[in-house]
């Protein structure tokens, strides 16, 4: 993950701020509790983001209690703690395509944000593990390899953190709304929609803004098999015909797997759960036929037993997770909504379905793992489906005085579900059974 290799300060100011942002008014012990920093440090924090959002965020706080009141909302307060890191910045440096004829000027770079080029040299080596971590190289302190893992970062250091390499203008929404609205027709734009699905809108927009470097999706069998979705159709012909009228340029098939790619792995606003249903039924199929794919099925079998039936109706509440493994881009796409960095449920279950889907991807080509949000949500749904398989629990109210069973029974009917338990009532002196089978003795 980025923030692994971003200042500690920069995080730290962040994770306050999110806990902050969250609980409008929290103890300073409860904030020790959850992030492990001093009270001498937690102090130092909120006085730098006083600083930092003076007239857009009041903070208050006396012995004990620290409270938190927006006073312009609607602004982006993680990404201007973010924008303060050098070494995101450094990280933009690299991505920016150098002058024509030209060496990116390290020296340059020092002089604009203040540090010593022995200093930009060094940050560029604290961020050389992170940019191989994403299957990319440096080379003459640019980032290269393959077009469209660039363009997943460029579009990840944006949507995130708000460090912009190029900027989204009003005419590039337009076409992504073209493009949204021309699938959900009975849709009306939202006001919130270019916030909400800024990462995918940026994405899209790369198609047309990074057009001097060729982009070539690998040709995977799944992949490939994916592409006779009729939706693939439907994309080549939208951009083939409104590309040329409206950006006055060409959308070669390379330019549309990417633009496929995209819509198969990051959320949009069209939802990927809003296909025709020849679709849907078309990726059930390719799914299921799919030999990676059956070898992970097969592994979750093996796992879940009796207690999940992966039949169809399973297996399809399961594709929105499968496609997050398509070619290991989950190191790209930004988690929103989401702050629990602890699986809430069962963790032996995250553990195992973890290993799993990681050896998995080691050992099939085109997938790659689930990291953070997308792994809890998966293992939310398995232990989801293990519950919805189980019998119902049964419990018993027992009394002798019929007004008490009575009383008891509706207290328990208020309390759970006929889906999770179901409740006899038994008076031990009038009935001679009990009303259900047990081994009990």
């Amino acid at each position: 993950m980025l923030e692994e290799y971003l200042e500690p300060m920069i995080n730290h100011q962040a994770l306050l701020l999110t806990i902050l942002l969250g609980k409008k008014r929290i103890s300073f012990h409860a904030i020790q509790q959850k992030t492990g920093f001093s009270l001498a440090n937690i102090k130092r924090y909120i006085h730098q983001l006083e600083e930092l959002f003076q007239g857009d965020i009041a903070f208050e706080w006396d012995s004990t209690i620290v409270r938190c009141t927006v006073l312009k909302r609607g602004k982006p307060f993680l990404k201007t703690i973010y924008r303060q890191s050098v070494r995101l910045h450094i990280l933009k440096f690299l991505l920016i395509k150098a002058p024509y004829y030209k060496v990116k000027s390290v020296s340059g770079f020092a002089r604009e944000h203040f540090i010593s080029t022995p200093s930009a040299y060094r940050l560029i080596q604290h961020m050389k593990p992170f940019v191989e971590e994403c299957g990319l190289a440096l080379e003459d302190n640019s980032v290269v390899g393959e077009e469209w893992r660039i363009r997943y970062l460029i579009a990840l250091l944006h949507d995130k953190y708000g460090i912009v390499i190029y900027e989204l203008t009003d005419h590039d929404l337009d076409i992504v709304h073209d493009f949204i609205f021309s699938i959900k027709k009975q849709q009306t734009p939202h006001p919130l929609l270019d916030k909400k699905f800024r990462f995918f809108d940026v994405l899209l927009s790369l198609s047309w803004k990074r057009r001097e470097f060729d982009v070539a999706i690998p040709q995977e069998g799944i992949f490939k098999r994916l592409k006779s979705l009729a939706l693939y159709g439907y994309l080549e012909d939208f951009f083939k015909r409104e590309g040329k009228l409206l950006l006055d340029m060409d959308f070669p098939s390379s330019e549309i797997d990417y633009i496929f790619l995209v819509y198969l792995t990051v959320n949009n606003s069209f939802s990927i759960t809003q296909w025709s249903e020849e679709d849907s039924s078309t990726l059930l199929t390719i799914i299921q036929e799919d030999p990676a794919y059956q070898e992970l099925l097969g592994e979750l079998r093996q796992l879940f037993g009796h207690y999940i039936a992966f039949d169809k109706a399973c297996i399809q509440t399961l594709i929105p997770y499968f496609r997050k493994t398509l070619f290991d881009l989950s190191l790209f796409i930004p988690q929103k909504y989401y702050y629990a960095e602890e699986y809430q449920g069962s963790k032996l279950l995250a553990n195992r379905i973890e290993l799993m889907i990681n050896s998995w991807a080691e050992r099939v080509s085109g997938v790659g793992r689930l990291t953070g949000s997308n792994l809890h949500l998966l293992c939310t749904r398995l232990e989801q489906l293990v519950r919805e398989g189980l019998p119902p629990l049964a419990i018993a109210v027992i009394e002798i005085n019929k007004k008490n069973i009575d009383i008891l029974y509706s207290l328990v009917m208020q309390q759970v579900s006929p889906c999770v338990a179901k409740v006899y009532r038994f008076n031990i002196l009038s009935e001679a059974e009990l009303p259900w089978r047990t081994d009990l003795t």
